[in-house]
């Protein structure tokens, strides 16, 4: 079978050329044909992006710049990826020239996010293609699931036109079901970086110099006192040097650390080699669980995707949004029982990848 997959294979985040890779092989192990849909809508830049206060802020701007277009907009960034020969703009283009599939699947990453701004972007439930087409949602988020109300048809009646729905967090699944009233049948499935094994991602992992036995931070969203005290905490409590993967599009900086923008590649090999990581990132959670690295989940709000994940490992402790000296030293000294994660992830894992296989066909 041929299948198209639709999700965010060009954001500018090593989680989601990551997750889109796995993907891709497990479909390639069932013995599927699998190419990336190419959406490309584009991204509308503003000023400050590029122009900070002072000259100093605005010279690390243009090195972000410079850097993201180096790492995530290059050929080089997608290497791993099979992607379709036509480059599709809008969804008025797919539903002109549709990629010719078996199947297409929706999915990973938080692809119905509607966002701040509130739109939904119909082309991720597929709403494209001929009827015969099989369409399928496999570990598709809606983020933090705040979705106004308002929008609660539109997303109904194009879950409808879903023949299978896989949702990634307990949170979306629970949203998804009750919109659908019982129509059909919604399963919450893994996220697609748990069906591979470290193994598996050896062949794609570059070796960061630097990463061994370091405090590794990835912070997708800025820190304020109560989380730059949780991390300073760490810092002291291990005496380790900090290295900071830096995403190109919050480029979070600390002092008195090494600050790198990488490929989704060598930041794998950073969180493989890390003593302890510290993010805010969903996948930095999840790689940190499949390597075995002690972690923190820090971020400065709730975080559902993340909270959903850690719970069902029974690591809800691992996750903080304010210091509290006595939780951070505790998760500093206490292992992880890293047994019962595998046995979690093995059973989990196979559920998710019988999913898959079912709503294939």
């Amino acid at each position: 079978m041929k299948v198209g997959v639709l999700t965010f294979h060009r954001a500018p985040n090593a989680g989601a050329v990551l997750q889109a890779y796995a993907l891709q092989t497990t479909l390639r192990r069932l013995g599927h044909e699998v190419e990336f849909i190419d959406y490309d809508p584009g991204r509308k830049r503003i000023l400050r992006e590029f122009v900070g206060k002072g000259v100093v802020k605005t010279l690390h701007k243009l090195e972000d710049r410079w850097r993201e277009f180096r790492h995530y907009r290059s050929d080089s960034y997608h290497k791993v990826l099979i992607k379709g020969g036509l480059r599709y703009r809008s969804i008025d283009e797919l539903r002109a020239t549709p990629p010719v599939c078996d199947a297409y699947i929706a999915g990973s990453d938080q692809i119905w996010n509607v966002g701040s701004r509130g739109r939904i972007d119909r082309t991720y439930y597929l709403d494209f293609g001929p009827r015969s087409v099989r369409r399928v949602a496999y570990a598709a988020s809606f983020g933090q699931c705040s979705i106004p109300t308002g929008l609660h048809p539109e997303i109904a009646s194009l879950l409808d036109g879903l023949d299978a729905i896989g949702v990634r967090e307990k949170n979306g699944s629970r949203f998804a079901a009750e919109l659908l009233q019982g129509r059909k049948p919604v399963r919450q499935v893994m996220d697609p970086t748990f069906l591979l094994s470290t193994a598996d991602y050896a062949p794609i992992l570059e070796s960061f110099a630097g990463a061994q036995g370091s405090l590794v931070t990835y912070i997708l969203a800025q820190y304020h006192a109560p989380q730059l005290g949780i991390l300073d905490r760490v810092r002291e409590r291990l005496g380790a040097p900090l290295l900071n993967l830096r995403n190109p599009d919050t480029c979070v900086r600390f002092g008195r650390s090494v600050d790198r923008v990488v490929d989704p590649y060598h930041w794998l090999g950073a969180i493989s080699q890390a003593r302890f990581v510290l993010c805010s990132s969903f996948h930095g959670v999840v790689f940190s669980l499949l390597y075995h690295r002690d972690f923190l989940a820090v971020s400065p709000y709730p975080n559902a995707r993340v909270e959903s994940l850690l719970e069902l490992f029974g690591l809800e402790g691992r996750f903080m949004t304010e210091f509290d000296q006595d939780a951070v030293d505790r998760a500093v000294d206490s292992p992880i029982d890293w047994g019962k994660v595998d046995a979690i992830l093995a059973d989990r894992a196979k559920e998710s990848l019988a999913f898959l296989e079912e709503a294939l066909g």
